[in-house]
């Protein structure tokens, strides 16, 4: 710890910045670790499932609809979407097929997991395409490399900035056509709250 008085201290205003908080207890200076105090920042994680994969309701078109909720039967005239209530960021994802029918992927095809937020949160329709905008990859591809197996993947380091008062879908988005299935894999997204 450094030999200076708490008044000499510079001054930090974001918890990052910080490793440890100083104290005295007594006579003794001690180092308390951040994390000890609840400075590090808040996270929290929310799971949904793909149903029907690649083009299969909801979704269609070569898109498919991660359920947050769930729905006792997909089906094409409902999208599910997440409001976003506090400003936060997505920082890691992690994927698993959870069928026991092992996914089928062609050389040339892939299948790619994207954020988009929807334009008018309180007044679009989820179900149109063109209401949404992308603002992010999950960084989660499946390739021809990844078929005929229970895949799963995991993605780290992303900064997908979402806020209070957004509604995001997230959709696995096929490049080529690869046959609709009725099989499905789950998707876990962890988020950090902004301060």
């Amino acid at each position: 710890m450094a030999n200076i008085k708490f008044s000499q201290f510079t001054t930090a205003t974001n918890a990052s910045d910080i490793d440890y908080l100083v104290g005295y207890k007594g006579t003794d200076n001690v180092k308390i670790d951040k994390t000890a105090v609840g400075l590090v920042p808040a996270t929290y994680m929310m799971a949904g499932v793909f149903t029907n994969m690649f083009g299969g309701d909801p979704g269609g078109n070569n898109r498919d609809v991660l359920e947050w909720a769930g729905a006792a039967t997909p089906a094409s005239n409902h999208s599910s979407v997440l409001p976003i209530l506090q400003d936060c960021k997505i920082i890691e994802a992690g994927f698993k097929w959870i069928s026991s029918t092992l996914p089928v992927i062609n050389a040339g095809q892939s299948w790619t997991i994207n954020v988009y937020k929807l334009n008018n949160p309180l007044t679009d329709s989820v179900t149109i395409d063109a209401n949404y905008t992308l603002v992010g990859a999950l960084n989660i591809t499946l390739t021809d490399a990844d078929s005929g197996t229970y895949v799963g993947k995991f993605s780290s380091g992303l900064n997908i900035v979402l806020n209070a008062g957004d509604m995001i879908r997230i959709a696995g988005d096929e490049t080529g056509t690869i046959g609709t299935t009725t099989d499905e894999a789950q998707l876990s997204v962890l988020f950090e709250v902004i301060n």
